[in-house]
């Protein structure tokens, strides 16, 4: 076979839509159109940082090799299911049982995607975003805010499509984990939910280092050699995020730390990247920060 060019965002033609095909088969969530667009530049980042490869978005040598390998980066069930169990065994045993009972169920939700993909909602992720629309009153243009403010609350079909919801998982997963109920969007704008470290049902990066900051329990770019926590809500930015950026509420992707994995790097658990929850290697330097929400 001849050598395969290096391509990279904007590059169009044969190699970029054979490289989405690759990408497919391995299994992520990618529209084959031969043109490395914003999203094909998601997933191939996506796709290097599980390979322990440079995330940069270039297709060269290395990544081509990679690609070129056989084998599904989504597993069948029954492989998920060891992922999990994997993924949970690496829990700090010194973390506090909140954050136990958190990381547990935010790894459970491991593989779990979009449905329809690209839509930021479904039956699989309801339990992450459900209601956020309506909680934040995101209403659609030329919907009356008097009936609205009228009745206490908006309809769903008053609200604008399903947000990005990086952010909306890490609220959610300590919701459930702290076994709080859902948000009680029926009772006014932006309730507080008692007793959730975060108080609202946040969406965003900012809101997370806002509240970090101001509660004294944000800790801004950490070294590669600061131990950082399991159970933590990191922060980093657009470039590194390799999320969902076309409905995004704010600067930034979040996620949690399951473990710092002692040479650099902190293992998580993630929504939103390549339209679903996975687990990833993230190197400290590319984090903005973390918030200790216990």
């Amino acid at each position: 076979m001849p050598t395969l060019p290096t391509i990279k965002k904007g590059s169009k033609g044969s190699a970029v839509k054979y490289c989405q095909e690759r990408l497919v088969a391995k299994g992520f969530h990618l529209t084959v159109d031969g043109d490395f667009g914003p999203k094909t530049d998601a997933v191939v980042r996506e796709y290097q940082a599980s390979e322990n490869l440079q995330p940069d978005g270039i297709v060269g040598p290395q990544t081509w090799n990679r690609l070129l390998s056989e084998g599904q980066v989504k597993p069948p069930s029954d492989l998920l299911d060891d992922k999990k169990k994997a993924l949970i065994a690496r829990i700090p045993k010194d973390a506090p049982d909140a954050v136990k009972k958190v990381l547990t169920l935010a790894c459970k939700d491991l593989g779990l995607k979009e449905v329809p993909n690209g839509s930021n909602a479904g039956p699989e992720i309801e339990h992450l975003v459900a209601h956020y629309n309506q909680y934040w009153w995101r209403l659609k243009d030329g919907v009356d805010l008097n009936k609205v403010k009228a009745r206490g609350y908006p309809l769903e079909s008053e609200c604008k499509e399903g947000q990005a919801w990086c952010c909306m998982a890490c609220m959610s997963w300590i919701r459930l984990g702290l076994g709080l109920p859902d948000w009680d969007y029926k009772a006014g704008f932006r309730k507080p939910l008692n007793n959730h470290p975060f108080t609202y049902f946040l969406g965003n990066g900012g809101q997370v280092e806002e509240w970090g900051a101001k509660n004294g329990k944000w800790v801004a770019y950490p070294k590669a050699d600061d131990p950082v926590p399991g159970g933590a809500v990191f922060t980093v930015s657009p470039s590194w995020s390799n999320s969902d950026t076309t409905t995004g509420q704010g600067a930034g992707h979040v996620g949690m730390i399951v473990c710092d994995l002692g040479d650099g790097r902190v293992l998580t658990i993630e929504g939103n990247v390549s339209n679903g929850v996975g687990s990833y290697k993230r190197k400290k330097k590319d984090l903005r920060g973390y918030a200790v929400w216990w």
